[in-house]
């Protein structure tokens, strides 16, 4: 039987914003590509992988020197058999908090703040606030506790999972509490920090975090299929997201972007997440001088923290690639870039609740075959 939201939204809240097909789904999608590219491999490990973890679809991109790769695999939606689009909409989830930070450290080369400012001189209430800084919330290590682990929180969701939430209402679920470290002590994962930071930018820049992002990313990198929806629903054409159930059977979610926040709102397509890569990673939305210190001594996450090799400001690193990946609530995205060779890995599904992080397994191997 399809269960509702209100039955699975307790089964998915540990994961909502970590930043984590069917035997029958067709394969009829012909691979797009120019270059140099291995697609026939990289084809081959998408089928095994999402085969193996019982996804739905997914779509996939990968661009270098060697030409570019862009391939929808599998059904948007089970019941109708949809498939799967290369222009289809995401929910992105935690890809979102580097897009967040992207907009810090321009405010940081605009003079407008400082990383090193505590967090008080933006937003009261915060526990520890006159300690914590903003590169201390950018890099995870400012002690506060998550709002997406509170089990008020939960309670509100189960209840009403469809119901608007302000930035400031996910937050009282996390400033009521007692931080779990003092600032700086550790990292540790937390949806709060990047919340803050959205809230700081708006402080900033007079504008409200959803213009901020059309201005300050989505323009400048050329994202035409990118929003940040107020009304927290993802625009059409969008896939179905699902999440396995106790006995391991996908249950579709309706997705509410208002939990997310700062944190995981954005929504977007496999090009346009691509686009966004070049303009980070080339210069084109910050200096390669702020770029150099996001990625500067990262910390090693832990056992419950997202899957990344080290953490740094905003940004993750798995086998020498950089970027950030996300999931919860029936999807999972990654955007990954190596600078050494300019290549590009997107990957984005419609399945949470898997035994592994399949996007970033699926990555790993790509990174591999294009070393």
């Amino acid at each position: 039987m399809i269960r509702s939201l209100r039955a699975v939204a307790a089964l998915t809240l540990a994961a909502l914003l970590l930043g984590a097909c069917q035997s029958g789904v067709s394969r009829r999608s012909a691979p797009a590509s120019t270059g140099a590219l291995p697609v026939v491999d990289l084809q081959r490990r998408l089928e095994v992988f999402t085969t193996a973890e019982g996804v739905p679809g997914a779509v996939v991109g990968v661009w270098s020197p060697e030409g570019e790769w862009i391939h929808p695999a599998g059904v948007a939606d089970i019941e109708s058999g949809a498939t799967m689009k290369p222009d289809d909409i995401f929910p992105i989830r935690s890809v979102t908090k580097s897009m967040t930070v992207t907009m810090i450290q321009q405010l940081v080369e605009e003079h407008e703040l400082s990383l090193d400012d505590p967090i008080s001189m933006y937003v009261k209430g915060v526990p520890n606030g006159d300690e914590i800084t903003l590169r201390q919330l950018a890099g995870m290590t400012s002690g506060l506790a998550d709002y997406s682990q509170s089990p008020e929180f939960g309670k509100a969701l189960t209840k009403d999972p469809d119901a608007p939430r302000t930035v400031r209402e996910l937050l009282s679920f996390a400033l009521d509490e007692l931080p779990n470290f003092a600032p700086g002590a550790r990292f540790e994962y937390s949806n709060t920090n990047t919340l803050l930071l959205g809230l700081v930018v708006e402080r900033v820049t007079g504008d409200s975090y959803g213009d901020a992002l059309e201005k300050r990313i989505f323009e400048p990198a050329g994202m035409t299929h990118t929003s940040y929806p107020a009304d927290g629903e993802v625009p059409d054409p969008h896939p179905v997201g699902y999440q396995l159930d106790d006995e391991g059977e996908p249950q579709p979610v309706t997705v509410n972007l208002t939990a997310l926040g700062p944190a995981g709102g954005v929504v977007s397509t496999v090009s346009d997440l691509g686009r966004y890569a070049k303009a980070l990673f080339d210069g084109t939305l910050i200096s390669r001088g702020s770029l150099k210190e996001r990625m500067a001594h990262g910390r090693q996450p832990g056992p419950h923290d997202p899957e990344y090799d080290a953490y740094g400001l905003g940004l993750g690193e798995l086998a020498g690639w950089w970027g950030h990946t996300g999931e919860g609530l029936g999807f999972e995205a990654l955007v990954m870039h190596d600078l050494k060779t300019d290549r590009t890995v997107v990957i984005l599904m419609n399945l949470t609740g898997t035994r592994n992080h399949v996007p970033t397994e699926l990555f790993r191997n790509y990174a591999f075959i294009l070393r």
